[in-house]
């Protein structure tokens, strides 16, 4: 990590306490985010809907993008006298005409950054390039340096669009952007392109994005934001996080279309905020670490794909790669209940080490995962459901989780499809495994008292259903079956296999009054067939 990065990184946290307290003295300042406006010169603030995060109508045109309406719009060739062929360096000109209410259109070309800008209190204000594509327009930064080139504190109406932060083949740079404003964000076909270096190289790391929207109100959007180059993998956490959302976020941002592949550090980490983190579409491809984190209500993941595959590496990397999560829930201390996972696909092909292709931690509370497809072909547990924890990290409740329509394939050998624990009162509706290899479980309820399973189809090479701990008392069941289509075991002989209840009409309750865990082997001909595995 180089000097330059070390005293950014004293600044951030610094601001964010300033960002945290400040936010509301600062806004009230003629309502415009401590920015001056002319009084011949009324301000626009013209946001993304605050429920959809869309842009609104305004055209294109004249002085208005994306719905800003900005005071001026300048070329940054021939009105700033960039350098185009990347020779010249832009500082200068970033500190003296990136102003409130420019817009700088930069044409296709090289350029040259050799600092870090902190762009303080202003609003209204956009750099957009103008080339056919994001590569047309590339910033650059010199060998040995890794530093956030842009690092916004405060201020609204902000435009970033259609460029290529540019870090080379040679692992010996590293630029990124930070936007920690007020409200309105928007950050349109960007990508971090090059090779990744580690926090102890040399140049140090950067990370790609970091966007937290301090108004409870504000709105951010961040769509098509590419990251896949090549990564030098250290030991975590030695590595610089590509998307990042944090403490001081107390808004909503919108990740939609995102492509994160082969970060060093997560793809995108955005769990231990108070604000909405809310990601739409997308791919996240072999992030050591986890492709999405999120937590808490008013966040979610929809339509994302997640993917883990060591064969499927992106080339030139050095390092060793140890491993990856799909889609992760963790929120630390801070311990937030809520949020949502809907129309998903997560696939692990091979991996050295995952804990689970969907993982609800300890600090996690109550959520809820929906219509999601899930392809394991590796030894390591599909979703997993931790206890919620005892120490500073417990969850606020409610606990129980909800799982609807989700289906689990594959080729798994010795491991489980779906382990939960502690979560009393949850929901398993319309869930289908298939998983038949060697030793496989399925469904498996440790201390989830009160759990409904309904529609369930599960085939698995070991025991479909698994079921313990304490009822509660007499008449509680361990968990309840409704509407079963299917529980069979491929390999497990059913020969020694004996009745543990009997599949009604309506529902059967696995109590635990004369034992404390189950296994199923099979459902036929009216009633489950199983083993005590403990209690009896």
């Amino acid at each position: 990590m180089t000097h330059d990065e070390r005293d950014g990184r004293r600044s951030y946290s610094r601001r964010r306490l300033l960002g945290a307290l400040g936010s509301v003295s600062v806004a009230s300042l003629a309502g415009c985010g401590g920015t001056e406006i002319s009084s011949s010169t009324p301000e626009t603030v013209d946001e993304p809907d605050p429920t959809t995060g869309t842009p609104p109508a305004g055209g294109g045109s004249g002085r208005t993008r994306r719905g800003i309406t900005f005071d001026r719009v300048v070329n940054a060739v021939d009105d700033l006298g960039w350098d185009p062929n990347g020779e010249a360096a832009i500082d200068e000109s970033l500190d003296e005409d990136l102003q409130s209410g420019t817009l700088i259109e930069v044409p296709p070309g090289n350029y040259l950054v050799r600092r870090r800008h902190d762009v303080e209190s202003l609003s209204r204000w956009g750099i957009v390039g103008t080339g056919a594509s994001r590569r047309g327009v590339q910033f650059t930064l010199p060998a040995g340096r890794s530093f956030r080139w842009l690092m916004a504190h405060g201020g609204h109406d902000i435009l970033i669009e259609n460029f290529t932060m540019q870090q080379g083949r040679k692992f010996d740079r590293s630029i990124g952007m930070a936007f920690v404003i007020d409200r309105n964000l928007q950050v349109y076909n960007v990508e971090k392109a090059g090779s990744n270096p580690r926090q102890d190289s040399k140049s140090g790391a950067a990370n790609g994005l970091i966007v937290d929207v301090t108004d409870p109100d504000g709105v951010a959007v961040v769509d098509t934001f590419v990251r896949k180059g090549p990564q030098d993998f250290a030991h975590y956490p030695g590595n610089a996080i590509t998307v990042f959302t944090g403490r001081p976020h107390l808004g909503t941002v919108y990740y939609r279309n995102l492509h994160i592949e082969n970060g060093g550090e997560h793809g995108m980490y955005a769990s231990k905020c108070p604000g909405n983190v809310r990601v739409e579409g997308g791919l996240f491809k072999n992030n050591y670490g986890d492709g999405v984190r999120i937590a808490g209500e008013g966040s979610y993941v929809k339509g994302a794909t997640v993917v883990i595959d060591e064969n499927d590496r992106t080339p030139g990397n050095r390092g060793t790669w140890y491993g990856a999560r799909g889609i992760h829930f963790q929120s630390g201390e801070y311990g937030y209940t809520g949020g949502l996972v809907e129309d998903c696909t997560v696939i692990a092909r091979t991996s050295p080490g995952t804990e689970a292709l969907l993982m609800m931690e300890h600090s996690q509370g109550a959520a809820t995962v929906r219509n999601c497809r899930f392809y394991n072909d590796t030894p390591y547990r599909t979703i997993l459901v931790d206890r919620p924890a005892t120490n500073h990290t417990r969850p606020a409740k409610p606990w129980d989780m909800t799982f609807e329509n989700i289906e689990i394939s594959g080729s798994a050998r010795n491991t489980a499809a779906f382990v939960m624990a502690g979560r009393s009162g949850s929901r398993l509706s319309n869930v289908r495994i298939d998983l038949p290899g060697e030793n496989v479980d399925g469904i498996v309820l440790e201390d989830c008292a009160g759990t409904l399973i309904t529609g369930a189809n599960v085939l698995t090479g070991g025991y479909p259903l698994r079921v313990s701990g304490a009822a509660g008392g007499k008449g509680n069941c361990l968990a309840t079956l409704e509407d079963l289509e299917r529980l069979e075991s491929s390999l497990l002989d059913d020969v020694d296999a004996r009745r543990l209840a009997s599949i009604l009409s309506g529902a059967t309750c696995i109590d635990g009054e004369t034992a404390n865990a189950f296994g199923v082997v099979r459902a036929a001909d009216g009633h489950l067939y199983g083993n005590v595995l403990e209690g009896e």
